[in-house]
């Protein structure tokens, strides 16, 4: 759980840094995700879901 905490807080670190270095650039990136089609999101977030699962394991050993 600990670790799971620790990830958590690494991600908000990430997105306060994408914020706080390129609001405008972050404004810009969530319309073109609002635009994109349903099955893209879906398929992009799957993705993304099983590379950090992947990652997850091989660091853990």
């Amino acid at each position: 759980m600990h670790e799971l905490g620790l990830a958590l807080a690494l991600v908000f670190v990430c997105e306060g840094l994408f914020y706080t270095i390129a609001p405008d650039r972050a404004r810009q990136v969530m319309r073109e995700i609002g635009d994109m089609p349903p099955e893209v999101l879906r398929t992009a977030g799957m993705i993304l879901a099983l590379l950090g699962s992947f990652l997850l394991i091989m660091l853990r050993r």
